[in-house]
């Protein structure tokens, strides 16, 4: 792993990703139906650190900020920024998430740790689920 890799997940990884408060945003420990299953295999998927796995469950028009790196679509996501931030990691778990709505969104937050040849670090990440063509897909994943 190059050194130009940890340099963008050292600040990345340990910066909170903020969920925005908002009026309308309901809380619930409870996600609709699917949700849940849904995010189990995606986070199965970042776990195992499968790229191609992990992207299966980005819409075709998602975006992932990843610390102002902006990555447009499921084929960049899955096929360049995947592989690359999860290459770079020895190992990852993600804690239990915390769900709100925001219209027909879904708001996923949760903590993280990885692990990297620099030492362990923690922080939190934010995805907006949306159900498409009756399934849920990520539209939005913030990494601040």
């Amino acid at each position: 792993m190059g050194r130009n890799l940890l340099t963008r997940i050292g600040p990345v990884v340990s910066a909170a990703f903020c969920l925005a408060s908002s009026a309308a945003a309901a809380q619930s420990t409870r996600p609709p139906a699917g949700v849940a299953e849904a995010r189990s295999s995606l986070n199965a998927a970042f776990e195992a650190r499968n790229a191609a796995d992990a992207g299966k469950w980005f819409a075709d028009s998602a975006v992932a900020d990843f610390g102002g790196e902006i990555h447009r679509g499921r084929t960049a996501i899955s096929e360049t920024w995947l592989p690359d931030v999860l290459g770079g990691l020895l190992s990852l778990s993600i804690g239990e998430s915390t769900f709100s709505t925001e219209g027909d969104d879904v708001i996923d937050t949760a903590s993280h740790t990885v692990q990297t040849t620099e030492g362990p670090d923690q922080g939190t990440h934010r995805l907006r689920w949306r159900r498409m063509h009756g399934e849920w897909r990520v539209v939005l994943m913030e990494v601040h």
